[in-house]
């Protein structure tokens, strides 16, 4: 499987009990093979959620723990999913760690 392109997106300083939303909108057909999130200080993302949309399917019902897509590219879970040219991508980070984080979301995109 070949790598069309890494997209990536960050959320800055994000306060405890604050949210991030993250929308994107691909210009071709692509599959997010897999999405990593990481943490710039190296805190771990155990008390953090995600919640997961493209187009109109949702993949976390009704939120996963961000900690599920921390570790090493190998060890995140393959997603493979579909996100048409001009869907939308809906990504949302909440906060719950008890200090402020700095997410890099990465999507993998083949």
């Amino acid at each position: 499987m070949a790598i069309k392109y890494i997209k990536c997106f960050n959320t800055g300083s994000l306060s405890d009990g604050a949210s991030k939303e993250i929308t994107w909108s691909p210009t071709e057909d692509v599959t997010i093979h897999k999405i990593l999130l990481r943490e710039r200080s190296s805190t771990t993302l155990d008390n953090t959620q995600v919640y997961i949309k493209v187009a109109e399917e949702v993949y976390t019902r009704d939120f996963a723990p961000a900690s599920i897509l921390t570790g090493h590219v190998n060890q995140v879970p393959e997603l493979d999913i579909k996100a048409p040219a001009k869907s939308v991508v809906y990504i949302k980070i909440t906060n719950n760690e008890g200090a402020a984080i700095n997410v890099d979301v990465v999507l993998i995109c083949t």
